[in-house]
């Protein structure tokens, strides 16, 4: 019985010094990001919304969708709501026409994998004329707009109150828009193949407008959708360009889509979000009963010993508070780290080292370590945006050797020739590698490695290559 009871004091003595600790630790990281400069409620991170009548992401159909993807629901879409109509943008059809083997990638869609039966034909212009018939109206209500100044979302749905809420941030409305741009994508290629090159510009001007405006939100999911959506845009461009189907006209319009966002902003705003992660521990703090690994195994990295799956599964009513400040602490920090990161105006290497010592002091914790440091969203986000930033400059650069080629009758003999330093590699602050033919040009960057392989293209996802290739 004695040994029972000094056992239980120590225990309890134990877990009071720990939830002290823990509790000192959380308030001196708040203390350092407020120095630091971060947001840290859902009121800071909302502030500075621009006019409505500015705002291209709460004018017409585009506010009404945000309004309406705020309000949960689990039935059906009403056809002829506004979110009805931007979904059906990717229907069935669409989809089916973008399922290429990989090894097709670089050449026009094979329009006649539309179904037999299906509404829209079998070429491209029977599609572009079904596609428009249908969604003439949401594309006219979208180009009205498309010229504001402004593309905001709200950052947070109305009544976001945090904790357990954070699903919230992560909505259909930037997920959904996948399907919006994969209908825009077959359209702007059905144009080009039709010789419409005007409509196909339209279409790449909405594809980089509901990115910038799916990416504006600044969570983390929304900032990566954002470039998803950005770089699905180099496929019918180098198609036109490979094709010499652009105007110049054209090719300036989609230069000026691909620069009107500033995608380093949306990275430093998708890592501050993360913050919100300490309000997420708060609420499962005070509500054991949602605490389990299968709904927030996001934040345990997904890979949990059994031992740790069981106490959170059976033994979370157990685990001391001091766990949930210690989990808080520690997106807090990872927060201020990787916002320092993104803060730096030094060229885009700096990005990629720093995200790479991120993953690796994450991966570096084991799996019970990996609890209370939280996912690495910040080196996510800094190698993705890397990527991303790289892309988008390097299609800003092809749109314009493409028109130096439509003015001058030849392509340029140097990237020192392109206009506002647009042949500049973000990585290295140094030109891209440019050769050029008498039909054709090779532009690449030298990746985040700085080493020239000579830009040749292998297996796997763009980013993991030694090269990245336009």
């Amino acid at each position: 019985m004695r040994t029972a009871v000094i056992g239980l004091t120590l225990v309890a003595l134990t877990t009071a010094i720990y939830n002290w600790w823990a509790a000192g630790q959380k308030k001196e990281a708040i203390a350092r990001a407020r120095a630091a400069g971060l947001p840290l409620t859902v009121e800071e991170f909302t502030a500075g919304m621009p006019p409505d009548e500015q705002n291209f992401a709460r004018r017409g159909i585009v506010g009404t969708l945000e309004d309406e993807y705020a309000v949960r629901s689990n039935g059906a879409v009403d056809p002829a709501s506004a979110k009805g109509r931007f979904q059906a943008v990717g229907d069935y059809d669409v989809k089916r026409a973008l399922n290429r083997k990989l090894k097709d990638r670089d050449k026009p869609t094979d329009f006649s994998m539309l179904p037999d039966d299906g509404a829209y034909g079998k070429t491209p212009g029977s599609f572009l004329k079904e596609f428009d018939r249908r969604h003439s109206g949401l594309i006219g209500e979208l180009q009205a707009n498309l010229n504001l100044p402004y593309s905001r979302r709200r950052f947070v749905p109305e009544g976001f109150r945090g904790g357990v809420a954070l699903v919230d941030l992560n909505e259909g409305f930037g997920l959904d828009s996948r399907r919006f741009v994969d209908g825009m994508l077959l359209r702007a290629e059905a144009a080009l193949l039709t010789g419409d090159s005007v409509k196909a510009t339209e279409s790449l001007e909405m594809i980089a407008r509901m990115a910038e405006t799916v990416g504006s939100r600044g969570t983390m999911v929304s900032v990566l959708v954002e470039f998803v959506s950005f770089r699905s845009i180099h496929r019918p461009l180098k198609l036109g360009i490979q094709g010499q189907q652009w105007t110049a006209k054209d090719l300036e319009r989609v230069s000026a889509a691909l620069s009107r966002c500033d995608l380093r902003d949306a990275v430093k705003r998708g890592i501050e979000s993360e913050v919100l992660m300490a309000q997420v521990w708060e609420g499962l703090n005070e509500d054991r009963k949602r605490f389990s690994p299968k709904e927030f195994s996001y934040s345990f990295g997904g890979d949990n010993a059994p031992v740790t799956d069981w106490i959170l599964e059976k033994g979370r009513t157990l685990i001391p508070s001091g766990f949930f400040d210690q989990c808080a602490t520690g997106a807090i920090n990872r927060v201020i780290e990787g916002s320092a990161v993104a803060k730096r105006p030094e060229t885009l290497t700096q990005w990629w080292k720093e995200a790479e010592k991120m993953s690796q002091a994450y991966e570096s914790k084991g799996k019970l370590g990996r609890l209370t440091h939280t996912f690495p969203g910040a080196a996510v986000l800094l190698k993705r945006g890397t990527n991303a930033l790289v892309n988008v400059q390097l299609d800003i650069a092809a749109c314009e050797i493409e028109r130096f080629r439509l003015e001058h009758g030849h392509y340029p003999e140097s990237l020192d020739q392109l206009p506002n330093h647009a042949g500049i590699d973000p990585l290295h602050g140094t030109p891209f590698r440019y050769e050029k033919s008498d039909q054709s040009f090779h532009l690449y960057s030298i990746g985040p490695d700085g080493v020239d392989d000579g830009g040749k293209e292998e297996q796997g996802a763009q980013i993991d290559q030694k090269d990245w290739i336009w």
